[in-house]
């Protein structure tokens, strides 16, 4: 009877032995194969942040149709020549915000007091002046 235990005992534990190799290769073959995929996003990821920082930074152009409107005579000029090759100058220029009566009425007031911020890739954060009104006029220009 002992030796009958023993056996079923031996049996249930060599098949859960092999149970748990499988599971184990198993898991060993699904972590290579999510290892794989991994480093495959990992690449699409670089690729993409270079070119990225390739457009940022100007080293390769974009094509871009924007409309350019006439600078103001009294704004500060900047020397283009000063510029290394690959690098470009971005300015940008923020003047007037138009607040609609919806806008107006979620702030609850008629004349509030408003400001704008803006973020460009990686550099610092920038601020327009604050301005009052329904109709703000932050003639704010950055570069």
């Amino acid at each position: 009877l002992q030796r009958k235990i023993n056996v079923c005992y031996q049996e249930e534990l060599e098949a859960m032995m092999t149970k748990a190799d499988n599971d184990n290769r198993d898991h060993k073959e699904k972590l290579e194969r999510l290892t794989r995929l991994l480093d495959l996003k990992n690449n699409r990821i670089k690729q993409l942040e270079e070119q990225l920082k390739d457009v940022a930074y100007g080293t390769r152009p974009l094509s871009l149709c924007l409309e350019t409107l006439p600078a103001h005579g009294d704004e500060d000029k900047v020397d283009i020549s000063l510029l290394h090759q690959g690098e470009n100058l971005f300015e940008l220029h923020i003047h007037q915000a138009f607040l609609t009566s919806a806008a107006l009425a979620q702030a609850g007031d008629t004349q509030p007091t408003t400001f704008c911020t803006y973020s460009f890739y990686d550099f610092e954060t920038h601020c327009t002046p604050l301005s009052v009104g329904p109709q703000p006029l932050y003639d704010f220009t950055s570069q």
